[in-house]
């Protein structure tokens, strides 16, 4: 394998793992806002800062069970 098809396997990867995170962080924030009519923009933010997809699996997890959005964004 050469360095250029090194990189670009590399520049691949990031990509693929954005999308992953990209997709998780929508798929989280389309359940809070269904479940609790709204997300505000601070707890938009905080999710995005997130850069674990395990994570919002947890989140979500969490936002399954919890029974107010205030009590969702305490477990941040």
């Amino acid at each position: 394998m050469t360095l250029a098809d090194k990189i670009r396997e590399e520049g691949r990867e990031e990509g693929l793992e954005q999308g992953r995170l990209d997709v998780a962080f929508q798929m989280l924030v389309d359940f809070l806002e269904v479940r609790f009519e709204g997300v505000p923009s601070g707890l938009r933010e905080v999710l995005a800062g997130i850069r674990d997809v395990a994570r919002f699996k947890e989140l979500h997890r969490h936002a399954i069970r919890c029974g107010s959005l205030e009590e969702f964004a305490a477990l941040l």
